[in-house]
């Protein structure tokens, strides 16, 4: 069986985009799905703020969205290093 995670990163693709935005990947472990031992992340959803301007609050609600998700049907959950918890709140590390 294929371990499914969800994982809370940066996206950055697209014409045009050269700021990163804090996305929401559903990932594939490598074992199961690359030659190259690269895991497989898809994207769920983009958040619509930019990493350098976005509103806190937002970003925090969009992670729990997430967090919450996964939760609900027994899936990991990962945020990548670029954000922290601070007083059981996410926010970008800085």
């Amino acid at each position: 069986m294929i371990e499914v995670s969800i994982r809370i990163g940066l996206w950055q693709e697209g014409e045009g985009v050269s700021v990163p935005y804090p996305a929401a990947f559903v990932g594939l472990p490598s074992a199961e799905t690359s030659e190259d031992g690269e895991d497989i992340l898809a994207v769920l959803e983009v958040h619509l703020e930019a990493l350098d301007e976005g509103d806190p609050d937002a970003l925090h609600e969009f992670i729990l969205k997430w967090e919450r998700y996964a939760l609900s049907y027994c899936l990991p959950f990962e945020v990548c290093e670029d954000f922290e918890a601070v007083e059981e709140r996410w926010q970008v590390k800085g």
